[in-house]
C-alpha cells in the first residue's frame, strides 16, 4: 500500500482486520444453519477482533487512534474510502 497506512507499516492490520470480519461471516452465517452456543461464540470473537485489529491503527508520533477518529467524525456514507486516501495523520498532521 502507497498511502499513510502502508507507509507506516500497518497494512498488517487492516488484513486481520478484514481477515477476522470475514470469518465473523462465515460464523454468522453458520450460526443461520446450526444453532449453536460454541458458532455464537466465534462470531463474537471474531468480530471483536476485526473491530480491535481496525481500531489499533495509530500515528507513531501523537499516538491517537486514526481508525476510531475516522469512525467517529467523518460521515458514514464516506469514512471507508477516505480513511484509505489519508496522506498525514489527521490528527497531529505529521507525514511519514
Amino acid at each position: 500500500m502507497n498511502n499513510w497506512i502502508g507507509r507506516t507499516g500497518q497494512s498488517w492490520k487492516l488484513w486481520v482486520a478484514l481477515f477476522m470480519a470475514i470469518l465473523a461471516c462465515i460464523s454468522f452465517s453458520l450460526l443461520t444453519r446450526i444453532n449453536s452456543l460454541y458458532i455464537s461464540y466465534l462470531a463474537m470473537v471474531f468480530s471483536l477482533g476485526a473491530f480491535i485489529a481496525f481500531v489499533t491503527i495509530r500515528c507513531p508520533f501523537c499516538k491517537k487512534s486514526v481508525s476510531w477518529f475516522y469512525m467517529k467524525n467523518r460521515l458514514f456514507n464516506n469514512w471507508f474510502q477516505s480513511f484509505f486516501r489519508i496522506s498525514n495523520c489527521p490528527i497531529c498532521s505529521r507525514k511519514i
